[in-house]
């Protein structure tokens, strides 16, 4: 509890874990091989069935939904919804690249994925594809978002660094840095 003394608990699968989330008393982590772990008090562990053998980078959840997105090149990245963290189903998007997170903030999924792609959808079921980086030759990979104060952030290989909001625009900005960025988070 206090962020500093931790607890080893054991898992249910021996797979890599590459996120975790908690909605609905509910916490999901998710991993390579298309793990997905449940738990309702984050202590015991067990199996939920997946519907993708393909890693699974990321999980969010909001209005109700858990979204995890991983990697599938061709033809789309894996994305999966669940509303209760035990059923998922397969939502196919055809976008070709491989999908490296996923947030929910601000009433929206944001997702981010290879050459530079981002998706957004209200209600995690529908998206819309874009381009974190419209104005310049921008293709790497978009590794993870935050939404704070009227602005999502996205964050990249390579030292990229992309802001978007209502109010000013799209803006990219490269950092004075060439290595790879894989997360971004905000505090108060």
């Amino acid at each position: 509890p206090d962020a500093v003394t931790w607890t080893r608990r054991p898992a249910a699968s021996i797979s890599s874990l590459k996120s975790v989330t908690r909605g609905g008393g509910i916490w999901i982590a998710v991993g390579s091989g298309g793990a997905i772990l449940r738990s309702t008090n984050g202590i015991q562990w067990s199996n939920a069935p997946s519907p993708t053998d393909y890693d699974l980078n990321s999980v969010a959840f909001g209005n109700g939904l858990f979204v995890a997105v991983g990697d599938r090149l061709f033809p789309d990245g894996t994305l999966i919804t669940s509303p209760d963290g035990l059923h998922w189903t397969l939502r196919h998007q055809f976008i070709g690249k491989n999908l490296r997170s996923v947030t929910f903030a601000n009433q929206r999924f944001l997702a981010t994925a290879n050459d530079g792609v981002v998706l957004e959808s209200t209600d995690g079921i529908q998206w819309k594809y874009g381009e974190a980086t419209p104005n310049m030759d921008y293709r790497g990979n978009l590794r993870a978002a935050t939404y704070a104060a009227g602005t999502w952030v996205v964050a990249g290989n390579s030292g990229m660094v992309a802001t978007w909001s209502a109010i000013a625009g799209g803006q990219t900005h490269l950092l004075a840095t060439y290595e790879n960025q894989h997360g971004i988070v905000h505090f108060k």
